[in-house]
């Protein structure tokens, strides 16, 4: 495809506009002036807005403060809550594991003192009781056995013959004491 070429047409040229020899420094004097009034407008319109602005900003630190603080205790709360059930779950476990190991201890004990012979509790309360009821039978028989011997007749003692010197052991032994011959 083909391309139209627009003919170059000779441009007049640029004539700078008459040269005043006081332009430049009047021109660098007015923007000088004219920062320096916009600098005294934004001071001025800070110092107006500026105390709105602070107000502003104190109320949305409060705010925010209030927040956080709200948050923050939230969290702390919970943080709180998930410690203390853990504490009690940890508590709960220990004291479980204590427990199995107090059986298992008592379980072994017991199996030793039962191999060595000693008695439970049990056989001691068992003994004592069977200790008890012959107690209460010896006593029982030696009431009926009082009134029957004071209503027969006394009895006499048997009279032993006293040794004598000869007729004892160490008299024998000696090889002494022929009193007995009459």
């Amino acid at each position: 495809m083909a391309t139209y070429k627009k003919p170059k047409t000779p441009r007049p040229p640029h004539t700078p506009p008459p040269a005043d020899p006081d332009a430049p420094a009047r021109s660098l004097g007015d923007s000088a002036q004219r920062i320096w009034l916009a600098g005294l407008g934004a001071l001025s319109r800070a110092q107006e807005e500026g105390s709105r602005l602070f107000d502003t900003l104190a109320r949305e630190g409060a705010q925010l403060d209030r927040n956080a603080r709200a948050q923050a205790e939230a969290t702390a709360e919970e943080f709180r809550d998930e410690v203390e059930a853990t504490v009690d779950h940890t508590r709960e476990q220990a004291t479980a594991a204590w427990d199995r190991v107090e059986h298992a201890f008592d379980e072994r004990f017991q199996r030793t003192l039962t191999r060595l012979g000693v008695p439970t509790r049990h056989d001691i309360a068992a003994l004592s009781a069977r200790i008890d009821a012959l107690n209460a039978q010896l006593h029982a028989q030696e009431r009926a056995s009082k009134p029957a011997r004071t209503a027969a007749a006394p009895r006499k003692k048997a009279s032993r013959p006293t040794p004598t010197p000869a007729s004892t052991p160490a008299a024998s032994a000696t090889g002494g004491g022929s009193d007995t011959s009459i």
